[in-house]
């Protein structure tokens, strides 16, 4: 009997630690179930995430492309514009998007741009937003220059503004939907459905427990619902549009309400297009200069000195800004020499190609002229009987405020404003653009 006993004993106790067995394997095998789960859910979003990083580089390539060859395939202009947003959904940037100067939001116009549909992890495809002073149509008044500013100021979660410098135009990728009805009616690529308030998030920021006002970025406003104008929200111009830029959001109940991932097009961005406006802008006036030489007797009229910043010819000043007809000082010291500039040159009305637009108003600030100084470049030193110099962005500690300071323009030996200037690759510290014809 106590064998038995002992028996059945033996036989819980073996019972007893197979269900311990069975229990742990089954419990490993759904903690294993669930991090793999977990895993792939990670694998997932990483490759989501990837997929909209890569098209959103894609697209701001394409755009900067299009700014920076822009006079090639625009005939008579110069580069740095962008194209209006898509306002149809059928892939094309519109013939023209809201009233002069105003931003525009809209769809990604990936057809003008030669590309296919381009779609973020989601699926979605992009949009983006121009700011009126560089979009393409209507053009701006004045002109597009390199001094000219973007009108989109970018916030964090904390209210915090994270660009030194208003953007010049952003990229959306919408993520999946949140809240909105994205069904569209016909079967173009990305859909008929330009109702920005569907794709587009808004969030309440707050920093330090303060409620500020909530960012739409469906609206770029901080106050104000969407337009409802289809494909292109008319922005503000006197007021840069504030925008959002933040990671994933969810609230208390894990929803997420904020998955837009945003993507800048900045000044430093815009820098290789600068760099060729800077130089288109130095041939016309090299061509300009030596059109008014040529009927003058192989003169040139005298420059206006940076102080005082007045625009008229000053005796003798054989370096300054363009001046403006007529040439008086020029003409009394040498009464053969004419006091209009040629046809088509330094006329804000009327003149070379979209200089009829206002072009040299825009410019005009910035570019400087030399009559026979010597030149140093990285492999010589030369004299020089013409020199044309454009001043790049303002680096540094400059600052256009003050007009009549020359080194808030040209950098290093250039702002001696002497008979001695030099030409050289563009650095974090130089960025003046130089032209010239030698003796």
């Amino acid at each position: 009997m106590a064998q038995f006993k002992n028996n059945l004993k033996n036989i819980k106790i073996q019972e007893t630690g197979a269900a311990l067995i069975i229990f742990l394997t089954i419990l490993v095998l759904a903690t294993t179930t669930t991090l793999l789960s977990k895993l792939n859910r990670v694998h997932y979003q990483i490759e989501k995430q990837k997929q909209t990083a890569k098209v959103l580089a894609q697209a701001k390539e394409a755009l900067l492309g299009f700014a920076l060859t822009y006079a090639e395939t625009h005939q008579g202009q110069m580069q740095g514009y962008l194209p209006c947003p898509d306002n149809n959904g059928d892939g094309r940037a519109g013939p023209s998007c809201s009233s002069k100067g105003n931003s525009v939001i809209g769809r990604f116009p990936w057809k003008t741009l030669g590309l296919p549909p381009l779609r973020d992890g989601s699926g979605e495809c992009l949009w983006y937003a121009v700011s009126g002073t560089y979009k393409n149509n209507p053009n701006p008044k004045p002109i597009l220059s390199n001094t000219t500013e973007g009108l989109f100021i970018v916030k964090n979660t904390k209210g915090d503004t994270i660009t030194n410098k208003a953007a010049i135009a952003i990229l959306f990728a919408p993520g999946r939907v949140i809240d909105g009805n994205r069904t569209a009616t016909n079967n173009t690529p990305c859909g008929d459905n330009v109702q920005i308030i569907d794709y587009l998030d808004r969030l309440e920021i707050d920093e330090n427990g303060d409620s500020v006002p909530t960012i739409k970025n469906f609206s770029g406003q901080q106050t104000g619902e969407a337009s409802g104008n289809p494909g292109g929200d008319e922005l503000p111009t006197a007021t840069p549009s504030i925008f959002i830029k933040a990671p994933l959001t969810r609230e208390n109940t894990n929803n997420v309400i904020f998955n837009d991932t945003l993507t800048l097009i900045t000044p430093k961005d815009f820098a290789p297009v600068y760099e060729r406006m800077n130089a288109w802008v130095a041939k016309q006036v090299l061509k300009c200069l030596e059109s008014y030489a040529a009927n003058n007797g192989n003169q040139f009229p005298w420059a206006s000195k940076v102080a005082p910043y007045d625009y008229t010819d000053d005796s003798g000043e054989r370096f300054g800004r363009i001046p403006d007809a007529p040439l008086n000082a020029t003409h009394t010291d040498n009464p053969e020499m004419s006091k209009t500039w040629p046809t088509d040159c330094f006329d804000e009305e009327s003149g070379l190609d979209d200089w009829k637009w206002g072009w040299w108003s825009a410019w005009k600030e910035i570019v400087f002229f030399a009559v026979n100084p010597t030149l140093t470049t990285p492999t010589e030193t030369i004299n020089v009987n013409l020199l044309v110099l454009v001043a790049g962005r303002e680096i540094n500690e400059q600052t256009r405020a003050d007009k009549t300071d020359i080194s808030n323009y040209l950098e290093d030996e250039n702002a001696d404003a002497d008979e001695h200037f030099i030409s050289q690759a563009a650095t974090n510290n130089f960025n003046d653009v130089v032209y010239w014809n030698r003796e």
